[in-house]
């Protein structure tokens, strides 16, 4: 039994053994498949991970290179010739540097692409054109595909990729990102009050020279265009002539106060006040300067008398006595002529009224002279011892001779002197409109401006300036103002076309409108005067920058009415935007005034949901950081709620002291858009420039860059 086990076992024990190295031969081999599939893995893994890496780095170059466009274009210097190719290589640094910061490298110049991104239709659908320009796409391309694995855009080495052959691999991720393009509807100011800076009126904030050196500028491009008569820029007062018989004198009308002179001394000076009181002076001499000695009223009238005698002309007269003779001659003075027979001892001169004085004389021939001033009346000679007496055949007393002179300071006067005949005024409007020289003559007579600058009833360029920006500022009473530099208006307008050169140069397919607002409003789209001729009724929120400048520049401060209707304007910009804005762009208003609003379409009241806690708590503790009760300014809120509502981003710009700037600040506020202010304390030029400045900042207030298929 014992040997049969044993031969049982001795026959088992090659086949366990030939069983144990079959699975050694399996096990190596599932080993070597484990390691490849893990090796395999691991290289994946890298490659996924490093692709992910790269596809963020160039999702944050991409993002930053589009944002680079619109802030190298706001600082672009002035040395900057080609904007649109300084903007490109100032983009394709930044997406070169972020790329860096994600430890991502890039080629700029190679890996760097712009295009333009553009509404295909009104649908919403937009198209991207690569390589064309102004851009507002970029995109941004990384790259590991070098076979130098060495270089920073070289394969990436793999881990284990040796084991089934090739040691590297290729990567390559892109991403592209535009700026949303923005409908942007500007919604300007153009009631009256846009011109204060420019009148006397802004005397109260700016001084006298600065406010004078506007008027100026406004003054010579009126003059240039229309004949201003007599009318020297400098303010001149009215100066009267008159004369009688063979007297003359003049008024020099200076309102309170009047110079007179007189060719022969004045008896009397009388003057009429504006109330009809008079006052007289006597015994005045040929000049002087005169005023109401209690309290002073302007002047309207001067009468001057003049009393004067006549000695009458040169004649002669003869007496004899005693067979002496004297022949004397009068000269119509105090010079006589005397000729006797016989030699004379004395001459005496006998004066009307009373008086005489006695001179020695010798000879027969004597020219004498009596007092200065005194009517000689009879002339006696003595000749020896004998007394002539030759009475003086003019009389014995002076003709007494009464002269009166008349100056009045009536408008007809005035216009008359500065040559402002009737039918001369430069701007004759027709119909209601229709105005002449009387109007400006007495609003340098009456208004409280011209007053209060120290011209009143002066006439010149600087009250004839005030005139029209005061009380005939709109196109068709003076339809050249719009061709003047008046301020603000002129910096606004100046600061809006520079805004849409702005908008146009940053190329992000941006479009523009434009509403203007007064007591009313308006859309703006029609152009046909100064040879311009164009009607963008059809597409009122368009491209066409250029016409969008003509626009502004031919306007005028109170183009139309006076008052500041800010609800208006804003309910007109966004009833724009809702009929013209293009589906997939970001509908902005851009908000501008100088004053308060003061007038509304109608009664309005907030919405019963209104929540100033909600709408304007600026620091987040719950409590409004403004409210108002003014009913306009209620109105204005309203409709810009109406316009959030809507999703429309509101900016808005406040010029000068007269601005309710707190108003304006929770437009933009509510709006989720920025607010600046312009201070009105400042020079006309500090002014501008800070205009300027707001408006670049404003067009450089893009949305945030989005990605898109780079495709």
């Amino acid at each position: 039994m014992n040997r049969h086990l044993l031969r049982g076992a001795a026959v088992g024990a090659p086949r366990e053994k030939l069983r144990r190295g079959a699975f050694m031969v399996l096990a190596v081999v599932c080993l070597a498949t484990a390691m490849g599939f893990v090796s395999l893995c691991v290289d994946v893994g890298y490659l996924s991970l490093a692709k992910q890496r790269m596809q963020n780095g160039v999702d944050a170059a991409a993002l930053a290179a589009a944002m680079e466009i619109s802030n190298a274009i706001q600082n672009a210097g002035p040395d900057v010739t080609n904007v649109t190719a300084y903007a490109e290589a100032q983009a394709r640094l930044k997406a070169r540097d972020v790329a860096a910061l994600n430890g991502i490298y890039i080629n700029p110049t190679r890996d760097v692409t712009f295009g333009q991104r553009s509404a295909l239709d009104n649908n919403g659908n937009w198209q991207i054109t690569w390589n064309k320009t102004p851009s507002n796409v970029v995109r941004v391309t990384a790259r590991r595909d070098d076979p130098d694995a060495s270089k920073p855009d070289g394969k990436l080495k793999l881990f284990f990729a040796g084991v089934l052959g090739d040691k590297t691999a290729s990567l390559v991720t892109t991403a592209a990102a535009y700026v949303e393009s923005r409908d942007i509807v500007c919604v300007l100011d153009f009631s009256g009050s846009m011109n204060d800076d420019s009148s006397f009126w802004d005397l109260s904030t700016r001084d006298k020279p600065t406010v004078e050196n506007s008027m100026l500028d406004i003054y010579n491009t009126l003059d240039a265009l229309k004949d201003f008569r007599g009318l020297a820029f400098d303010p001149d007062y009215l100066t009267q002539t008159d004369s009688s018989g063979v007297v003359n004198g003049d008024v020099v009308f200076k309102d309170t106060e009047v110079d007179v002179t007189a060719s022969r001394s004045m008896t009397t000076v009388k003057l009429t006040f504006d109330n009809n009181t008079t006052q007289t002076w006597s015994n005045q001499g040929t000049s002087g300067t005169y005023k109401r000695s209690n309290g002073l009223r302007s002047i309207d009238r001067v009468d001057v008398t003049v009393k004067y005698e006549d000695w009458g002309t040169t004649a002669s007269a003869s007496k004899s006595s005693s067979g002496k003779s004297a022949t004397v001659t009068f000269n119509g003075n105090s010079n006589i002529q005397v000729s006797t027979n016989t030699n004379m001892s004395d001459i005496k001169f006998v004066y009307h009224p009373s008086g005489t004085t006695t001179i020695s004389a010798s000879g027969k021939s004597k020219s004498a002279t009596g007092t200065s001033g005194k009517y000689i009346s009879q002339v006696q000679v003595r000749m020896s011892g004998t007394w002539v007496t030759v009475n003086n055949p003019n009389g014995s007393s002076p003709d007494v001779i009464t002269e009166n002179l008349e100056f009045v300071d009536s408008v007809q006067n005035v216009k008359d002197f500065f040559d402002l005949t009737d039918g001369t005024y430069p701007w004759n409007a027709g119909g209601s409109n229709s105005k002449n020289w009387d109007d400006f003559v007495n609003h340098c007579r009456t208004h409280s401006q011209v007053s209060n600058a120290g011209y009143k009833r002066m006439y010149g360029g600087k009250c004839l300036v005030n005139y029209l920006l005061e009380q005939r500022p709109a196109y068709h009473q003076t339809n050249d103002l719009w061709r003047t530099a008046h301020y603000p208006f002129h910096s606004l307008k100046q600061g809006a076309m520079m805004f849409a050169e702005f908008v146009e140069d940053l190329g992000f397919d941006d479009e523009l409108g434009f509403v203007s607002y007064d007591t009313e409003h308006r859309v703006e789209k029609i152009l046909d005067i100064d040879g311009f001729n164009f009607d963008m009724t059809q597409n009122p929120i368009n491209n066409q920058f250029a016409n969008f400048r003509e626009l502004v520049r031919h306007k005028q401060a109170n183009h139309y009415l006076n008052t500041t209707n800010i609800g208006g304007g804003l309910k007109e910009g966004k009833q724009l935007l809702d009929l013209s804005a293009r589906p997939g762009s970001r509908p902005t208003i851009l908000l501008i005034t100088d004053g308060l609003p003061n007038v509304r379409d109608s009664s309005y009241s907030l919405p019963g949901n209104w929540n100033w806690n909600t709408l304007f708590d600026y620091d987040g503790n719950g409590t409004a950081d403004y409210t108002t009760s003014n009913a306009d300014a209620r109105y204005a809120l309203g409709m810009a709620k109406q316009a959030v509502d809507a999703g429309y981003t509101i900016h808005t710009l406040s010029v000068g002291s007269g601005a309710d700037v707190e108003l304006m600040k929770a437009i933009a506020w509510m709006g989720r858009g920025t607010s600046i202010t312009v201070p009105g304390n400042t020079s006309i030029t500090a002014m501008e420039a800070e205009i300027l400045e707001a408006f670049n900042r404003i067009a450089a207030f893009v949305p945030p860059a989005k990605l898109v298929n780079p495709e």
